[in-house]
């Protein structure tokens, strides 16, 4: 992945996650590949939100992947829903959904560190994610 995608204008990270897992399920070799964009603000907006918004995407994604989902945490002053992570996924199953979500929280709580101020998430149904 090119550099310019991997910062911001101003040089700090954007890029926080870029993975693929390679494991076994019943013998079936499995491969799930999942990018995890966020800003310095993004990331201080998202520990500080009391509510997050989750929507999926898919006539949107690049070629290779299947989904994007865009979170958003809402602003305590006007209620508005401001961007603060964009992940683009290889894979609608169940198990990407785990994995990229436990990642995520890795990088929002700092592998445990932070405690998140999270009461609520809305999110378009995805029949995955129950």
């Amino acid at each position: 992945m090119s550099e310019k995608r991997k910062k911001t204008e101003e040089g700090y990270p954007f890029l926080r996650y870029l993975t693929t897992t390679n494991f076994k399920i019943d013998n079936k070799d499995m491969s799930y590949t999942f990018i995890i964009w966020m800003s310095n603000f993004q990331l201080l907006r998202f520990r500080s939100a009391t509510h997050i918004y989750v929507d999926c995407s898919f006539d949107v994604v690049s070629k290779g992947f299947k989904q994007l989902i865009t979170i958003l945490a809402e602003d305590p002053i006007t209620k508005f829903g401001i961007p603060v992570s964009f992940i683009m996924l290889d894979s609608k199953a169940k198990t990407s959904y785990l994995l990229c979500f436990q990642a995520l929280h890795s990088i929002v709580t700092s592998l445990g560190q932070i405690q998140l101020n999270l009461k609520s998430v809305t999110l378009d149904f995805e029949k995955n994610f129950s």
